[in-house]
């Protein structure tokens, strides 16, 4: 179920990747005295073009038996571009802007699509009830 969701998700945002893919080329080629920027753009470019966008799965469980927060942080590489599914329990995002700091509560059925790699986020998780169960997220 987990595949034929992430293979329907790939496709049915097919020309946002496209829109993505696009403007990775025209960085490339406006960047062509820089190797390293070359080489890293090439690889994005594949792994668009093979479909190896969310192709890392990672599962968090567990009951939360009270309120745990996790400290500011950015994620490493593999948060370039991120699927976040809250299946359970219940969780806060946590993010800044230059003048003012934003929260996004995530309930079951709750997901959201950034770039955690590219900027400050902190998570805080609910201690887990009856109505809303242990954490379960994707």
């Amino acid at each position: 179920r987990l595949l034929a969701f992430m293979e329907a998700f790939r496709a049915t945002n097919q020309a946002c990747w496209q829109k993505i893919v696009d403007g990775i080329q025209t960085v490339k080629a406006e960047c062509t005295n820089n190797w390293n920027e070359q080489r890293l753009l090439s690889i994005l470019l594949d792994a668009f073009k093979q479909g190896g966008h969310f192709a890392a799965v990672e599962a968090q469980a567990g009951p939360c038996v009270g309120n745990h927060n996790m400290s500011w942080h950015r994620d490493g590489v593999c948060g370039l571009l991120h699927l976040a599914i809250t299946l359970g329990g219940t969780r806060t995002i946590q993010f800044r802007s230059p003048n003012e700091m934003h929260e996004v509560q995530l309930d079951p059925g709750s997901f959201y699509l950034t770039s955690p790699f590219l900027f400050d986020h902190g998570v805080r998780y609910a201690k887990a009830s009856e109505d809303t169960g242990s954490l379960l997220t994707l």
